[in-house]
């Protein structure tokens, strides 16, 4: 008989494999979503912050296709409307910027690792094209509220109104 922690062990890693199959082979954005937050955050596999990057873009890649299953990308880039009121309309996706900002202060923006500096310019630029831009803030759990503040602040200065957190898992 095996030892418990050899079983837990043993599902953990059929499920990353079954999460990298739905990912990469049948191209499901849910699946790539559920990869960048578990490594990110270290949730059952290391915690890779480039790997949680990379999946992190393949989901918004497969969402931004057209004729993609919305079903599959709530929570995606630019998939879910970020209103909580249930009487609003549900509208056509807005454009939306993913925001992380990991445990080490590093912040990347669409899954791409950016400074301060080019995080405001690349916001300044896409408020001017589209003023109704929202920002979906995710904050590693070791990220300092400081620094979480200060992302805020800086996306206020460069326009933007429309912000949400999102919650990654416990």
């Amino acid at each position: 008989m095996r030892p418990l922690w050899m079983l837990v062990a043993l599902v953990a890693c059929s499920r990353e494999r079954a999460l990298k199959e739905a990912c990469e082979v049948r191209e499901e954005p849910d699946a790539c979503e559920v990869l960048a937050a578990r490594y990110a955050y270290g949730d059952g596999l290391p915690k890779d912050p480039a790997r949680a990057i990379t999946y992190r873009a393949r989901a918004s890649e497969l969402c931004a296709r057209p004729g993609a299953d919305a079903t599959k990308c709530v929570g995606v880039r630019g998939t879910a409307p970020l209103t909580l009121d249930p009487k609003a309309p549900v509208a056509a996706a807005a454009e939306v910027l993913d925001v992380v900002i990991f445990a080490d202060g590093r912040t990347s923006a669409d899954g791409k690792v950016v400074d301060d500096d080019a995080l405001r310019a690349l916001v300044r630029a896409r408020v001017h094209a589209d003023p109704e831009l929202h920002v979906v803030i995710r904050a590693d759990k070791g990220a300092t509220h400081g620094r979480v503040v200060q992302i805020l602040e800086d996306l206020k200065q460069e326009g933007v109104t429309k912000f949400a957190f999102a919650v990654g898992p416990t």
